[in-house]
């Protein structure tokens, strides 16, 4: 800038025969000064400086900030409208760690904030470091092997979080494939399996239908016509299913030498599904086929009379004792007469 000195007028006003000569004078010479008369230019006017004089200043629209200068000529360098700043998601200062700054220049002329504490990534550490009002929340205590019952409390290699408490890790899924406790044994070839379901949740009979036991699956429903234990084996044609039930509504059908064996000849059921029920169905060969009455034997394919003095008709033939034709050479009295001719002799 460009201006007189009052004190350098009047030192030239002394010399009367040279008259008044004013130098010029280097742009941002700083000219002392108690009121913006003193400046003697239009548009000038007096900053205030602290302990000091003012100074003849010419101030720009607004002050422009990290410039190292009096823009707007009120005594102060890079002076900010607002006196706090936070550039966190909207909703998140004040909350947890979370604070506002203060506005400042840095020392490459950059604004900065000065002071303040954005969001960062949660930590188990008993604060809100992401600022949403939660302290920890992401991490479960009763359940984190790294944070087990508080944080930064790790369980041992081996050992799992329940509730709180590191425990022996075991494996508690058994029917997923996986080593979920990895120690190298999955499902049913772990030991902590011995004794719980292998059944998948699609199988139709439930939790039940396949049990680990000695390191293995083990089919234990054979009626219900799934691979329970994935052995591609399916009820009586595994041998888990040896001596089990193979009809889950009826009963009378047990599995035998991978077959199904009908056992109960007396229902007029066909039991294990072969299309022969009772007496003629091969299995039943021998079997009483009367619980009631007994005297009742399957033979041949039929029932057979065995009782032949209870004058009571036991297979169901309309025949009695030696009119049966089943009794003939059949002992029909006390005495020890025998069935002959359909008489009793």
């Amino acid at each position: 800038m460009k201006t007189f000195s009052s004190l350098f007028c009047c030192l030239v006003l002394a010399v009367s025969a040279v008259g008044c000569f004013a130098p010029d004078l280097p742009d941002e010479t700083i000219y002392s000064c108690d009121t913006s008369v003193d400046c003697g230019e239009e548009g000038l006017v007096c900053a205030p400086r602290t302990g000091l004089r003012g100074y003849c200043c010419r101030p720009a629209a607004s002050e422009v900030v990290c410039n190292g200068k009096d823009d707007d000529c009120d005594g102060a360098v890079d002076e900010f409208a607002v006196t706090s700043c936070y550039g966190g998601d909207t909703g998140t200062e004040g909350k947890g760690l979370c604070k506002a700054g203060k506005p400042a220049c840095g020392s490459n002329g950059e604004l900065s904030c000065v002071g303040e504490v954005r969001p960062a990534t949660e930590l188990c550490n008993g604060k809100d470091d992401d600022c949403d009002g939660n302290i920890d929340d992401g991490f479960n205590l009763q359940s984190d092997p790294a944070n087990c019952g508080t944080c930064g409390f790790a369980c041992n290699t081996g050992f799992t979080c329940v509730n709180a408490t590191c425990m022996k890790q075991e494996e508690l899924v058994c029917n997923d494939t996986l080593d979920n406790d990895f120690d190298g044994s999955p499902d049913c070839r772990d030991t902590d399996c011995n004794g719980k379901s292998c059944a998948r949740n699609d199988d139709p009979s439930g939790a039940g239908a396949c049990t680990c036991v000695n390191n293995s699956a083990k089919e234990m429903v054979c009626s219900d016509g799934s691979d329970n234990d994935r052995d591609f084996l399916t009820d009586c044609l595994d041998a888990d299913c040896n001596g089990q039930s193979c009809n889950a509504t009826l009963g009378g059908c047990v599995c035998r030498g991978q077959a199904k064996i009908e056992t109960l000849c007396t229902d007029t059921h066909d039991n294990d599904g072969d299309g022969n029920a009772d007496c003629r169905d091969d299995n039943c060969a021998g079997a009483a086929c009367n619980t009631d009455l007994g005297g009742c034997v399957c033979a041949g394919g039929n029932k057979t009379e065995t009782l032949c003095n209870d004058t009571v008709d036991n297979d169901g033939d309309g025949q009695t004792n030696c009119a049966d034709m089943d009794c003939d050479g059949a002992i029909c009295n006390a005495t020890g007469g025998k069935c002959r001719s359909r008489t009793c002799r």
